[in-house]
C-alpha cells in the first residue's frame, strides 16, 4: 500500500477544500447575477399598480405597451385628447419581455385596441431580423387568443444616431413587420421611422435628447401626428 506523508495528506486537504469552495461560490455567483423580470421593471410594475387602484376608465381604451419610446412618452394622452390612453412602456424592454407581461400589462384591461412598440432594443441586443419577426407572430397571436378581434398597431422601429449600425436591421425588419401587419385585417402598421430623417435620410438631430438615442417633445407631436389616425377614439 502506497503511504503519503504528513505533507501531502495536509496539502491535498487544502486542495480539495478549495475546490469545495469554488464549487459552493459558483451557483452564488451565478444566483447573483440572475435577475428576475419582475425585478427587473419592479419600479413600472409598482406604478402601474398604484394607477389601476386609482381607477382605470376602460371606455374604448387604448393600451400602449413597449419599450422607453412609449416609456418616456409621459404626457401621451395629451397628444391624443380623442382616444382614452394606457401608456404601458417599460423602458430597456425587449419584444420577448412584452409577450412575458401581456397579461399583467395589457390583457386584464379588456382594451379595445393595442399598440404595440418593440424591436429597437432586441436589433441593438442582437437579435436577429427573423427571430424578432417570430416574436412578433407570437405577441400577435396570443393577443388574437386573449382578445379577439381587437385591433392592433404595430409602430415600426425608429431610428437614432446612437444606433446607426443597425439601422439597415431596423429597415429590414420594418418592412417585414409591414408585409405581416397586410395579411391580417385586425393588423395595422403605422411607419414613425421616416419621421426621425430627413427627405435625403440624414437624421434630424432637433428631434433626439443629448443621448442621440430617445426623442423630444417635438418628435412626439410628429410620432402622434402618425399614430391619430388609426387610434380608436372615446365615443365611436
Amino acid at each position: 500500500m502506497r503511504k503519503y506523508s504528513k505533507h501531502t495528506v495536509f496539502i491535498s486537504g487544502i486542495r480539495i477544500a478549495l475546490l469545495l469552495v469554488v464549487i459552493n461560490l459558483q451557483p452564488i455567483k451565478a444566483q447573483t447575477k440572475a435577475v428576475s423580470k419582475e425585478d427587473k421593471y419592479a419600479k413600472e410594475i409598482t406604478e402601474f399598480a398604484q394607477a389601476d387602484k386609482k381607477g382605470i376608465d376602460s371606455t374604448n381604451l387604448v393600451v400602449f405597451i413597449g419599450s422607453s419610446t412609449l416609456r418616456k412618452w409621459t404626457n401621451m394622452q395629451s397628444y391624443f385628447p380623442q382616444s382614452n390612453i394606457l401608456n404601458h412602456g417599460f423602458g430597456g424592454s425587449r419584444l420577448a419581455e412584452a409577450i412575458y407581461f401581456a397579461d399583467k400589462f395589457v390583457y386584464q384591461y379588456k382594451p379595445a385596441q393595442v399598440v404595440l412598440y418593440e424591436g429597437d432594443n432586441d436589433l441593438a441586443g442582437g437579435i436577429p431580423v427573423e427571430t424578432l419577426l417570430a416574436d412578433l407572430k407570437v405577441f400577435v397571436r396570443l393577443t388574437e387568443i386573449k382578445l379577439p378581434k381587437t385591433p392592433i398597431v404595430l409602430l415600426s422601429v425608429k431610428y437614432s444616431p446612437r444606433r446607426d449600425a443597425q439601422r439597415e436591421k431596423m429597415k429590414e425588419y420594418n418592412a417585414k413587420m409591414k408585409e405581416f401587419a397586410a395579411s391580417k385585417p385586425n393588423l395595422k402598421f403605422v411607419d414613425i421611422a421616416s419621421v426621425v430623417v430627413d427627405e435625403k435620410g440624414r437624421y434630424r438631430k432637433e428631434l433626439f435628447t443629448s443621448d442621440s438615442l430617445h426623442v423630444n417633445a417635438d418628435c412626439y407631436k410628429l410620432f402622434a401626428n402618425k399614430i391619430e389616425p388609426f387610434l380608436i377614439k372615446k365615443t365611436n
